[in-house]
């Protein structure tokens, strides 16, 4: 019974591929940001600040403690960094990791130009590559933590955005 994990910066295509990967293995796929928004009404928009992370990532447990005790297996995209309100990178809270029965952690990279484009695209935002690039150094370096702390599988993997992506990632959470 458990989690697999999909993490990485916004726009990279954690959700595209969650939803893909999903179809391929059956196993039923969620966003964190979607799970917390159906519970508490917070709406995060373009800019996606967070306003109280710890109560979120609380909702999001109790969300993924009662799905999981309908089904045993789910995929999960989220983040373990975020920017807050001042645009500075902020982890978020350890706990969360500990309580939500993960059981593998891909974390996704990609083309920081495909990345902004993705983000102009669906969110109307535009941040600089400096801004992603200080967001994914951060979201690999915590990630790595929580694996090591958590000891599950772990794949890093540089998004091609191909069915080459689809096909890696379905091996390994198979």
């Amino acid at each position: 019974m458990g989690v697999i994990f999909f993490s990485g910066i916004y726009g990279v295509g954690k959700s595209t591929l969650g939803k893909l990967l999903s179809r391929k293995s059956k196993i039923p796929y969620y966003s964190a940001s979607d799970l917390i928004t159906k519970s508490i009404g917070e709406q995060y928009g373009p800019n996606k600040v967070v306003k109280n992370k710890e109560k979120n990532q609380q909702v999001l447990i109790d969300n993924v403690e009662k799905i999981l005790s309908e089904t045993n297996q789910i995929i999960i995209d989220g983040h373990f960094c975020i920017f807050n309100s001042n645009g500075d990178v902020e982890e978020l809270p350890r706990f969360v990791f500990e309580k939500i029965h993960i059981e593998r952690i891909i974390l996704l990279n990609g083309d920081f130009e495909k990345i902004r484009q993705n983000i102009r695209s669906r969110d109307r935002k535009d941040y600089t590559q400096e801004q992603l690039s200080n967001l994914n150094d951060k979201e690999e370096k915590y990630a790595k933590i929580i694996v090591h702390e958590l000891r599950v599988p772990f794949l890093q993997y540089t998004m091609k955005y191909c069915d080459e992506d689809i096909n890696k990632i379905f091996e390994f959470i198979m």
